[in-house]
């Protein structure tokens, strides 16, 4: 075999090896951004499991403010935050901090927006705050009868 096709198998070697490299490496990278992706689905799953479970811990008896509801409702959602929920619900951020601070009622224009961002119908959110205005009007007549 002459050296000039010697030389030229040897190349070849070469490029084959670096393009089964470059594979091999292409695979490896596209392997760590798949694992990376399902550690934040799974981080994100954890926050939403905890959130239920702080909700499904309480007594039944123990009214639940919608706005612990909403922030569960976000929390199941990634980057979900108020300013995002501002966005999509066309509400005041005012509106939606209160209603997350639970110092704001959903009244039916908050629902209004409520189900339009989440996808709900408006009925979903206005029950919940019918619930909790019930479950506390109970409670304090508990406490007041003893």
């Amino acid at each position: 075999m002459s050296r000039n096709k010697k030389a030229a198998e040897a190349a070849a070697l070469i490029e084959a090896g670096r393009n089964e490299l470059d594979t091999q490496v292409f695979v490896a990278q596209m392997l760590q951004a798949a694992y990376r992706t399902l550690q934040d689905e799974c981080d994100q799953l954890r926050k939403e499991r905890d959130g239920w479970q702080r909700i499904a811990t309480r007594m039944p008896a123990e009214p639940i403010l919608p706005g612990e509801y909403l922030r569960a409702e976000m929390d199941a959602r990634t980057c979900w935050d108020a300013n995002y929920l501002v966005e999509r619900s066309g509400l005041p951020l005012r509106t939606v901090k209160g209603v997350l601070a639970g110092t704001k009622p959903i009244n039916a224009h908050i629902a209004e927006g409520l189900g339009s961002a989440f996808g709900q119908s408006p009925v979903v959110w206005l029950k919940l705050q019918g619930a909790y205005d019930q479950a506390k009007k109970r409670t304090k007549r508990e406490a007041e009868h003893g």
